[in-house]
C-alpha cells in the first residue's frame, strides 16, 4: 500500500535522532541546522515540481560534498523524482545521458564548464550558481527559501527511490535501482547497530556522496543517528584532510585504503590531529594488513574493514566483531545472508554448492539481505534476471572459515578495484587500440604495489608511440583512477593455448619486472 510514510526522506526525517536545533551539516563558511535543512528539502522539492518533474522521471547530480547536494538529493526523493548522483568530474557524462533517460540535471559551475557542450537543448538544466548561464535555470539557497513547500510523494517501501551507476562485465556503467527501505536498513543495521554512530558524532568521510560509500557516510547515516556531516568540496589531499581534521574534528573518519597509506607517508603532521577520531573505518577496496598494522601501531588505533557493494546500498560485510584481524576474520552484518557457491571454471554455465567445510570452502559469494537492490535499468525498464530467488551474486571470492568469517580472494574475471572503484581492462585496452595504430597488443592486469595497494598496468606491443604518448591521451580520456602507473613495453604478449593473451602469464611477468625494479 502507499502512503507518505513509506517515502525514504519523510522516513528518515521521523526516525531522526537530532532535534530541530541541532547543527546537522558543517562546510567552510556555514553550518545548517535539522530544521533549516527539512524546511529546503521540501522547498526544493516545489521547485522540481513547478519545472515539470514528474514521479520516477530521472534527474542527474553533478555536485561537489555540500549541503546543497543534501537539498538536491533528498527533495527530488521526496516528490518522488529519482536522483542519480554522478562524479562531477566525470568523463563518461554521455553515456549517462543516454542510458538513463534522464529529463534534467543539476550542476555546479565546474560540472556545467565540463558538460556544457554534451548537454541537449531539451533537457532541463539547473545549475547551483550566483551567477546565470544561458538555457539554464539558476538554483541557489536565496531562491529555494522563498519557495513554496511541494508534497511528498506516497509510496510503497520497494517503490524506486534513487539510483547508482556501477560498471558492468561489458566495461559500460550499470543502473542499480534501490527502493524506499533499502537505505533505512544500511542506516539500521550497519551505521547504528553494528558501527554504532550516536547522535552528536562528527562524521567526516574523504569518499565523496557521489559514490554509494559516501552517500551512506555523510548523507543518510548522519541524519538517522543525528550525527553532524562534516563536508567538504575540494579533493582529498593531505594537507586537506589535515585541515577537516583541524578544524572540525570529527569523531569517526571514513576512508578508503589509499587515504590511510597517504597519512602513513606523513605520519609526523597527523599524531596530534587523531585523538579525537574513535573510530576508523575503511571500504571501497581490501585494506592490506601492512597498512592496518602500520596503523595500529603508530596510532594505536584500530581500522575497521568492510566490504559492501553498489547493488546492496552498502556495507554487508566487516571486521566490526573481530577488528584486530582486517583479512581473516570478516563476518556478515546482522540481516544479511550469505552462501558460497563453487563454479566450474571448465564450463561457466555450471554452478554448484559448496559442501559445508569449516576450513576451506571457497566460492563465489552469493548474498541477499534487506537492502538489495531491485534491479539494473535496462532497456527503458527494471532488469532483475541476475537477482536468483532472492540472492545476489557479487562475483567475488572468498574463503569460509568455521562458517562464519570470510576471507577476500579477489574477482572471478579480469575486473579489479582501485580506491573502491571498478577498472574496466577491456575499456582501456580499446581506447589504446583505437587511438594509436601501430600498437598490435595492449593488456591492462592489476599487481600490488609496494604498500600492497592495488595499482594498475597497461603492458603494450607497439612501434612508433612512445610510452609518454601513451600516457598522454590516457590521462585525457579516462577516470584518473584507471590511470596505469607502469606501462611496460614489451616485443610480445603472452598466449594461451587457443591463442588469446594469457593475463595470468602476462601478471607474473609484470610481477618479476617490478620485483627486480627494471623499467622499460
Amino acid at each position: 500500500m502507499t502512503h507518505t510514510r513509506n517515502n525514504l526522506v519523510e522516513n528518515i526525517f521521523q526516525q531522526s535522532k537530532f532535534s530541530d536545533d541541532d547543527i546537522a551539516i558543517v562546510e567552510d563558511g556555514c553550518h545548517l541546522t535539522f530544521s533549516l535543512l527539512k524546511n529546503r528539502v521540501y522547498r526544493f522539492a516545489g521547485i522540481m515540481k513547478k519545472n515539470g518533474i514528474q514521479p520516477e522521471e530521472r534527474v542527474l547530480l553533478l555536485l561537489d560534498d555540500s549541503s546543497f547536494f543534501f537539498v538536491a538529493f533528498l527533495g527530488l526523493i521526496y516528490m518522488g523524482a529519482i536522483p542519480v548522483a554522478l562524479n562531477p568530474r566525470t568523463k563518461d557524462f554521455k553515456h549517462f545521458l543516454n542510458d538513463s533517460g534522464c529529463v534534467a540535471v543539476i550542476l555546479d559551475d565546474h560540472s556545467f564548464k565540463l558538460n556544457q557542450s554534451f548537454l541537449p537543448k531539451n533537457l532541463s538544466c539547473f545549475i547551483n550558481s550566483v551567477n546565470n548561464q544561458e538555457n539554464t535555470t539558476r538554483l541557489d539557497f536565496n531562491i529555494i527559501d522563498d519557495a513554496p513547500y511541494g508534497s511528498c510523494l506516497a509510496v510503497t517501501p520497494q517503490s524506486p527511490a534513487f539510483w547508482q551507476y556501477t560498471s558492468g562485465t561489458t566495461g559500460l556503467p550499470k543502473a542499480v535501482v534501490h527502493h524506499h527501505a533499502g537505505m533505512l536498513a544500511n542506516c539500521e543495521l550497519f551505521s547504528e547497530y553494528s558501527l554504532s554512530i550516536k547522535p552528536g558524532d562528527r562524521i567526516y568521510s574523504v569518499a565523496k556522496m557521489f559514490f554509494g560509500y559516501g552517500l551512506g557516510n555523510s548523507l543518510f547515516f548522519t541524519i538517522y543517528n543525528g550525527a553532524v556531516a562534516i563536508l567538504d568540496k575540494q579533493w582529498p589531499s593531505t594537507e586537506r584532510i589535515r585541515y577537516i581534521l583541524e578544524k572540525y574534528k570529527p569523531t569517526i573518519f571514513f576512508a578508503g585504503p589509499k587515504i590511510y597509506h597517504m597519512i602513513l607517508n606523513d605520519k609526523e603532521k597527523f599524531v596530534e590531529l587523531l585523538p579525537t577520531v574513535k573510530t576508523f573505518f575503511s571500504a571501497g577496496s581490501f585494506l592490506p594488513e601492512s597498512i592496518f598494522n602500520q596503523w595500529h601501531r603508530i596510532f594505536n588505533s584500530n581500522i575497521y574493514d568492510g566490504v559492501g557493494c553498489t547493488e546492496m546500498g552498502h556495507v554487508y560485510l566487516s571486521n566490526i566483531m573481530n577488528p584486530k584481524a582486517p583479512v581473516s576474520a570478516n563476518q556478515m552484518i546482522p540481516g544479511y545472508e550469505a552462501k558460497l557457491i563453487k563454479t566450474n571454471k571448465m564450463d561457466i554455465n555450471i554452478s554448484v554448492p559448496i559442501k559445508n567445510n569449516k576450513h576451506d570452502a571457497i566460492g563465489e559469494m552469493w548474498i541477499k539481505g534487506p537492502s538489495q537492490f531491485l534491479g539494473y535499468w535496462k532497456n527503458g525498464s527494471i532488469d532483475t534476471s541476475e537477482i536468483k530467488n532472492g540472492w545476489h551474486n557479487t562475483k567475488d571470492y572468498f574463503l569460509r572459515i568455521e562458517e562464519k568469517n570470510y576471507i577476500y580472494h579477489g574477482r572471478s574475471n579480469d575486473l579489479f578495484k582501485i580506491n573502491g572503484r571498478w577498472v574496466v581492462p577491456k575499456l582501456i585496452e580499446e581506447k589504446i587500440l583505437n587511438r594509436f595504430s601501430d600498437v598490435s597488443e595492449a593488456a591492462i592486469v592489476s599487481y600490488s604495489d609496494k604498500t600492497e595497494l592495488t595499482a594498475c598496468c597497461l603492458c603494450v606491443v607497439h612501434q612508433h608511440s612512445t610510452t609518454n604518448d601513451i600516457e598522454s591521451y590516457l590521462v585525457q580520456n579516462i577516470e584518473s583512477y584507471m590511470q596505469p602507473k607502469f606501462i611496460l613495453s614489451m616485443h610480445e604478449l603472452p598466449k594461451n593455448c587457443n591463442g588469446k593473451i594469457d593475463k595470468s602469464a602476462l601478471s607474473l611477468i609484470v610481477k618479476e619486472h617490478l620485483s627486480q625494479e627494471i623499467v622499460v
